[in-house]
């Protein structure tokens, strides 16, 4: 059915209001105290955990073995989380669970530590069913979520450890086959769009300036990072494609780091369209917030972002 603007507006002023008084600390909810995160596979140098707090039922955490921040990584890790998050995508799919997705990574100043998180996304009919995920996610990535008991980590530690031993005895690793090319039609295959708004060009990798990039005042830091070639998801990424866009990021964090006072940098990139994907052409957002306020509004402008473009 469909859904007037009003209802989408009311839907979003109500996360807002709610979200301001959760900055403000007025009718905040305490978490339990912390459980350790439960170790379900290794990667290389990387491992996938269960992790104590989640954006969403069933999500993983894939971090280094020697937790490494951000700009501590190096490509044989990103490789390894490549690795590590394909072969989720491949059982989810495998499994019936899943193929839409959200990538989420946070650096704060100071943080020593950096974890990615892959957060599954459920294919609904319903304009109202995608923008409940979308504010159930956004809600705990901006106020965090309780902490999972010890046994609710076991039993979801059990069912991922059936599933993933399974997998690996019964199929391959769903690499992608980086020969294959696909032609698009979206905004990042046009040559004027990628022209007006590049900033950046590696070798397989285009930096676009977000022509609506998201925050609330002060110097707007908003980055998409897409591959030349044409690929709809983050599966149809190639190994070498996924390591230039880290690698690219990490310099523009290094670089704006040291010019710049940066409070905190996100990243994430999703797949399909549950999942709020918007262009059928995969692309990483990196953003840089300065300081609280326009931490607080990018947040809830990254919610706003992720509504059907064409229902508002």
């Amino acid at each position: 059915f469909m859904i007037n603007f009003f209802s989408i507006r009311n839907i979003f002023l109500f996360g807002a209001f709610m979200s301001i008084l959760a900055y403000l600390n007025i009718g905040t909810i305490s978490s339990p105290a912390f459980v350790s995160q439960q170790n379900l596979e290794r990667v290389g140098s990387v491992r996938i955990n269960i992790p104590d707090k989640k954006l969403a039922n069933k999500s993983l955490q894939v971090t280094t073995l020697d937790s490494k921040s951000y700009l501590e990584y190096s490509g044989e890790n990103s490789y390894d989380v490549y690795t590590a998050l394909q072969k989720t995508i491949a059982i989810w799919k495998k499994y019936g669970l899943t193929d839409q997705y959200l990538v989420y990574g946070k650096h704060q100043s100071g943080d020593t530590l950096f974890n990615w998180e892959i957060v599954p996304y459920y294919k609904s009919s319903t304009v109202i069913g995608r923008i409940w995920q979308q504010f159930v996610v956004l809600w705990k990535v901006t106020f965090g979520s309780r902490a999972l008991s010890n046994s609710e980590q076991q039993k979801e530690l059990n069912e991922y450890q059936f599933l993933f031993r399974n997998f690996i005895q019964t199929t391959q690793e769903n690499i992608p086959d980086p020969n294959t090319i696909a032609i698009g039609n979206d905004a990042f295959c046009k040559k004027e769009v990628i022209n007006k708004q590049r900033v950046l060009e590696g070798k397989l990798i285009n930096v676009l300036y977000n022509y609506a990039p998201i925050g609330f005042g002060g110097e707007r830091l908003h980055f998409l990072i897409i591959p030349k070639k044409h690929k709809v998801t983050f599966s149809a990424l190639s190994k070498d494609e996924y390591l230039e866009a880290i690698c690219i990021t990490q310099k523009l964090m290094n670089h704006f780091s040291t010019t710049r006072e940066i409070k905190s940098v996100y990243f994430f990139h999703k797949s399909g369209v549950d999942a709020g994907q918007t262009v059928p052409h995969w692309h990483m957002h990196m953003v840089l917030t300065s300081n609280e306020t326009q931490d607080l509004f990018g947040k809830l402008f990254f919610f706003l972002s992720s509504l059907p473009t064409y229902y508002l």
